[in-house]
């Protein structure tokens, strides 16, 4: 099996093939796993943020017109 380098994460692959020959598929998993973990844990607190922002704007809106009456 050949490993097709990606270009943007070419020592990725790299460490990948390394790890694979070397036998530790197991510890590629766990990278693997805590990689995926870190990046979907950065985008919740990236939704929250913008779910946070869009409570305020919609707030500000309805002081906004309670205001102008």
């Amino acid at each position: 099996m050949r490993l097709k380098p990606d270009p943007v994460n070419l020592e990725t692959d790299f460490e990948r093939a390394e790890l694979q020959a070397a036998g530790k598929t197991e510890l590629l998993e766990t990278v693997t796993y805590k990689n995926i973990k870190g990046e979907s844990q950065q985008l919740f607190e990236h939704v929250k943020t913008f779910k946070e922002a869009d409570q305020l704007v919609r707030r500000l809106k309805t002081l906004l017109v309670a205001a102008a009456l």
